[in-house]
């Protein structure tokens, strides 16, 4: 593994917390870091009751971040420390959900009432993606100077937003320190311009 790839690796590994997926009701599978014994029922009960198919939802709770999805009747849940990008956790997630879907013939297990044991090795699927995640090329880091507080800023771009899109610059919202920037990316990944936000909800 090459030293930045692994500095990289040992960053996320060291910030992520959680891992979930769950039927609307109940977990079939979840991952934790070692030595980890900490509860997330009552997060996940809120997250089972609003969530929206194919939509991403981002909470922000006591220094933690969650990110959670909904894709064929599954709900894809993820949470870490702050300093991890809602980009970033939105990229693992949808490399997760992929990698299920390989691994797992979800229409015919859920035919039948499979228990969570079910699931157990899929934790190698996680630790494999955790080791290989940013060798994947589904993220890309653009500095951007903030016009707010002057300050040089890394933000994180989920590479198929970038791809995807038809046109360019793409808008994307940059949130910190109690406000927000437009920040516009071109075709390249090269910031072509940052503007302040007014924020409300």
């Amino acid at each position: 593994m090459a030293a930045t790839v692994e500095k990289k690796y040992k960053f996320l590994r060291s910030h992520l917390i959680y891992f979930n997926i769950s039927r609307e009701d109940h977990t079939i599978f979840e991952w934790e870091p070692q030595n980890s014994n900490r509860s997330y029922i009552l997060e996940l009960n809120y997250i089972w009751k609003n969530v929206i198919e194919d939509v991403f939802f981002h909470i922000e709770r006591n220094n933690e971040k969650f990110v959670y999805i909904k894709r064929d009747n599954l709900i894809f849940t993820i949470s870490s420390a702050n300093r991890i990008q809602f980009q970033t956790l939105e990229a693992f997630i949808e490399q997760i959900i992929d990698n299920f879907k390989e691994t797992y013939d979800i229409e015919v297990i859920f035919s039948f009432d499979v228990s969570s044991n079910y699931f157990k090795s899929f934790n190698n699927n996680v630790e494999d993606l955790l080791i290989n995640f940013y060798t994947l090329g589904v993220v890309k880091k653009v500095d951007i100077l903030c016009k707010v507080c002057g300050k040089l800023l890394p933000l994180v771009v989920k590479t198929k937003i970038i791809d995807e899109s038809k046109n360019f610059p793409v808008p994307i919202v940059y949130r910190h320190d109690g406000h927000a920037i437009i920040c516009f990316i071109d075709k390249n990944f090269v910031l072509r311009g940052v503007k302040p936000v007014v924020v409300s909800g």
